[in-house]
């Protein structure tokens, strides 16, 4: 048996699909069924009203041609109020869970490895991250291994290592 491989993971830019949701011809949409002058066939296509009766904004085929053009022309009617509704979602979550993570994650190892996690505010731009290129330039572990909330000083040419975040191990004695 196989099976798929995980889907990249993709980071959306909001700010570019609000700017096509903003150029894109004003809603409301809805589907329509109509003929067109200089094409032949009735056709699915997606309208908005306008001063004039209503602009075509999108045709999906031929009814007789294309079965899925009904339901085309229905999703992209829709998708002029789902767009903008799931980018508001997205950033309302993106900004929940900034508030939750406010702070990346330096892990100190036993072994002398370090591991860093980026908060997900960092993530659309981890090859700049100021605290990563930090890191990068750590020679042995300032604390005891564990994990600790790290920021960047404020002229940028420091590492600080704030509070631990993990419960140390208790030890014999």
């Amino acid at each position: 048996m196989t099976t798929n491989p995980a889907p990249p993971a993709v980071y959306l830019d909001l700010d570019a699909i609000e700017a096509r949701v903003l150029a894109a011809t004003p809603g409301p949409w809805r589907a329509s069924i109509g003929t067109i002058r200089g094409v032949d066939g009735v056709h699915e296509q997606v309208v908005t009203d306008s001063s004039d009766g209503f602009d075509v904004v999108a045709m999906t085929g031929r009814m007789d041609e294309h079965p899925r053009s009904t339901l085309d022309a229905e999703f992209i009617a829709r998708s002029r109020d789902d767009v903008p509704a799931m980018v508001a979602e997205i950033k309302r979550l993106r900004a929940a869970l900034a508030e939750d993570e406010p702070h990346h994650i330096i892990e100190f190892l036993p072994d002398g490895w370090v591991t860093l996690q980026h908060p997900l505010a960092c993530r659309p731009t981890l090859a700049a991250c100021p605290v990563n290129e930090l890191v990068m330039e750590l020679d042995g572990s300032p604390v005891p291994p564990g994990r600790y909330e790290c920021e960047v000083n404020d002229l940028g040419d420091r590492l600080l290592i704030l509070d631990r975040v993990d419960v140390p191990e208790a030890t014999d004695g």
